[in-house]
């Protein structure tokens, strides 16, 4: 097996941009090479989002990755141990990891989360659904 080069995928699209971009090119060549597709014709009315536990820097934290569907980026909302909600943060790139310490040190907590999309200026539109995960020491 022959390594590929790093930066693969930026080169691939990169020549598909240069290929839509040519005189000659037609909706017909761009389905006949598989680079155009079928829209996501879909209105999202919050982000969707997987949570994934992680170990760093010897505890666990909380991975969420993030679909913000063309938004500039998202606000997550978290309660710890069945308390408030609060905003953890703002977050422009996808993923996220909350590194908050545990409320009570070596006692494990569940942690509830919800994003909103973030507008630029404030969090906007509807939260998404509620997931859950139980962060261990």
């Amino acid at each position: 097996m022959v390594a590929v080069a790093a930066g693969a995928l930026a080169r691939i699209f990169a020549w598909v941009q240069a290929a839509k971009t040519k005189p000659t090119y037609t909706d017909t060549i761009g389905t006949t090479l598989r680079i155009i597709g079928p829209e996501d014709a879909a209105t999202h009315n919050a982000p969707e989002f997987k949570l994934k536990l992680d170990h760093q820097g010897g505890q666990q934290v909380v991975r969420i990755s993030f679909k913000k569907f063309g938004n500039p980026g998202v606000a997550v909302w978290s309660k710890r141990a069945g308390g408030a909600w609060e905003l953890v943060a703002i977050v422009l790139t996808s993923p996220f990891t909350d590194e908050r310490p545990l409320l009570t040190a070596g006692t494990p907590e569940v942690r509830d989360y919800r994003l909103q999309f973030f507008d630029g200026t404030s969090a906007v539109g509807d939260f998404s659904d509620v997931a859950s995960v139980t962060v261990a020491p």
